[in-house]
């Protein structure tokens, strides 16, 4: 593990005010925190689940117990496209 933690980023959902489909907006995100939801969203979008008792993939697996950095989410996205052109010239070769 990197001794100046693991870069990550959110996956937020989030349920927009003024949704002509509440019920079925509540619904889904329901299913998607709900142990089965979590299992499907982990095979098929492999991130580390957000419910207890469900294993992380298999390449996630240290991650909850790894050093995390801190990142300034604002910054970071004021900054974007400084830093996508970072990655592209020192990673995307």
């Amino acid at each position: 593990m990197p001794k100046d933690g693991l870069p990550w980023w959110p996956a937020p959902m989030a349920i927009l005010k003024g949704t002509e489909k509440l019920e079925a907006a509540k619904t889904f995100v329901d299913w998607s925190l709900s142990a089965k939801g979590q299992k499907i969203l982990k095979k098929y979008c492999p991130r580390v689940p957000t419910r207890d008792g469900i294993e992380p993939p298999e390449g996630l697996s240290g991650f909850k117990n790894a050093e995390v950095m801190d990142i300034d989410f604002e910054k970071a996205g004021a900054v974007r496209e400084e830093i996508v052109q970072k990655w592209q010239d020192n990673y995307a070769k």
